[in-house]
């Protein structure tokens, strides 16, 4: 038994990993908790724009994933991704700028600039999870739902997005509707089982 992690899931002690949402990288329609991985859109200014979270750590080089829970909203209140140094929480959207890569909750499609690319993988239901892997050493993204990827992070193939490798990228994620809620996992515990050859967030 992991005492730490059993701690911080009944509320008594530190989130199991080192990276979180980063309380000072989000937006201010958003509040944090639960050792800073739990986000949730305000009640009042819910719904009239996305409100999105950076997290503490970036990458640039080797291969990881994290992943983040839709917990509450509507099926259209999340979006889940990747954010360069340049993405501005305060006035930018995951989905509509060339400083991100995104899924969306209401559809499973993923967005760069505005912009569908590919097959959409599918509505997320509440308590499902978005996931996201990243080889940085040649410059690709995959996305998934409950760790099914469109294509294979494993072997290398099928990525939806490609990018300049070594460009340092955060963890990020956005929420729309008013109450609505996700859970970032960013440490091997908290993901489950990895990828072949990917790491962890932490």
């Amino acid at each position: 038994m992991n005492m730490l992690v059993d701690a911080y899931r009944f509320g008594r002690g530190p989130p199991p990993s080192a990276v979180t949402w980063n309380p000072a990288d989000k937006n201010a329609a958003l509040a944090l908790s639960g050792g800073d991985l739990v986000a949730v859109r305000d009640s009042s200014g819910g719904g009239a724009s996305w409100a999105p979270v950076l997290a503490t750590l970036s990458r640039s080089s080797g291969k990881y994933q994290f992943r983040a829970r839709f917990d509450a909203g509507a099926s259209n209140s999340m979006e889940t991704g990747l954010a360069n140094a340049s993405f501005n929480v305060a006035t930018n959207s995951l989905d509509s700028t060339l400083n991100s890569w995104a899924m969306f909750s209401g559809t499973g499609d993923t967005y760069r600039d505005g912009t569908a690319v590919g097959t959409a993988l599918g509505t997320i239901a509440l308590t499902h999870w978005m996931d996201v892997a990243v080889d940085f050493d040649v410059g690709q993204i995959w996305f998934g739902i409950d760790g099914a990827f469109s294509g294979n992070p494993a072997a290398g193939t099928g990525a939806r997005f490609t990018f300049t490798p070594g460009t340092p990228l955060f963890p990020a994620a956005q929420l729309y509707n008013a109450s609505s809620q996700f859970t970032g996992a960013f440490s091997a515990t908290d993901i489950g089982a990895l990828i072949s050859g990917f790491s962890a967030w932490e």
